[in-house]
């Protein structure tokens, strides 16, 4: 089977963020063909260079189309529409799949897997990683109403055109099945461990890091966590 994956902000464990979707590629690239179509958005911000930038045997199609979390508004927006306008031709270029897999934030990533499974008259899967546009909404991005009641009428019609929909959170399922989808169309997934890579944090590797940072013999309460105005840290 051939997986079209559009994702904006792919990344790899080496990244200092989620590496669910290179392990679930990985996994997916063992037994179907794996078209990946993203941006190297997060290349320059790998900690490490101990991984492939992508799984072995996932396809890359990628856009050089710069994003950074201190972009405001109008800049993030631009490129939201930059990568939506190029996947849209890009998946259109690509051998037909046999399902397509769109991953949001933002919403745009999504309606550009819409778009090309549109063209290929194949399924297509949303995957719903944020609320949007309840979020930017919320942080006060979206200043017109105009723009808002189009974004939320967007949201709509991509959750009814979707093959199947998997939030990450019991919450964003409800609120998908509470906006009039049917429950049976909607699978939560949430995040989880890799195995394979918590098992390199060995005893060994642990006494070497502590060493490293200076914290032999002392007790470690870590945040693995986002700052920022969304989490209410300003």
């Amino acid at each position: 089977m051939h997986i079209a994956v559009f994702s904006q902000y792919h990344t790899s464990p080496d990244c200092p963020a989620t590496s669910r979707h290179y392990t679930l590629l990985a996994e997916l690239a063992k037994h179907h063909r794996v078209t990946l179509l993203t941006t190297p958005a997060w290349r320059s911000q790998q900690l490490t260079h101990e991984f492939a930038w992508v799984p072995p045997g996932v396809e890359l199609h990628e856009a050089a189309i710069p994003y950074d979390n201190k972009m405001g508004p109008a800049r993030r927006a631009l490129a939201f529409a930059q990568y939506a306008a190029w996947a849209v031709r890009a998946g259109r270029r690509i051998a037909r799949p046999d399902v397509v897999w769109g991953i949001s934030t933002p919403l745009t990533a999504a309606w550009a897997a819409a778009r090309v499974a549109r063209h290929w008259r194949v399924p297509w899967v949303f995957e719903v990683q944020d609320l949007w546009p309840s979020f930017p909404v919320a942080m006060g991005a979206v200043p017109t109403a105009l723009a808002r009641q189009q974004l939320f009428a967007l949201e709509k019609r991509l959750y009814e055109s979707a093959a199947h929909i998997v939030p990450l959170s019991p919450d964003m399922s409800c609120y998908v099945t509470d906006s009039g989808i049917a429950a049976d169309k909607v699978t939560t997934l949430l995040n989880g461990t890799d195995l394979d890579l918590a098992a390199r944090a060995t005893p060994t590797a642990v006494a070497g890091l502590r060493q490293e940072q200076g914290l032999e013999n002392q007790k470690v309460v870590l945040y693995a966590g986002t700052f920022g105005r969304a989490n209410d840290m300003p």
